[in-house]
């Protein structure tokens, strides 16, 4: 099933399906493994928690609807989903997940792709 990731207005901004992450417009651009979230070169560049996608200063990127806690979220608004999903390149190697550090209740200051580049 495909999931939308909305941004801190609550416009769809993304989707992810079971371990891969994807642009508003279907382009692959990420991956998810264990709550850890990879470039698509698989560089460690953040988590998933509790629905919130948070970057290297654990702050809030982008939330899904089941997103719990974290800073205040708008209503969400509708996307069409994208038809035609960009096909998944082979798994990289995944780099050395970070120290994790206290999450903040902050909206973070990157955009969701620039967050996986």
């Amino acid at each position: 099933m495909l999931d939308a990731i909305y941004d801190p207005e609550g416009a769809v901004s993304g989707w992810y399906q079971a371990d891969r992450l994807y642009s508003a417009h279907g382009s692959m651009i990420g991956w998810l493994r264990a709550g850890a979230v990879y470039s698509l070169a698989g560089s460690h560049v953040g988590w998933l928690e509790r629905g919130q996608f948070r970057d290297d200063r654990g702050c809030v990127v982008a939330w899904t609807p089941n997103a719990l806690g974290g800073p205040r979220k708008p209503g969400a608004r509708l996307s069409t989903r994208p038809t035609d999903l960009g096909k998944a390149p082979t798994l990289p190697s995944f780099s050395r997940r970070m120290s994790r550090i206290p999450f903040t209740a902050s909206w973070s200051s990157e955009s969701w792709e620039t967050f996986l580049r």
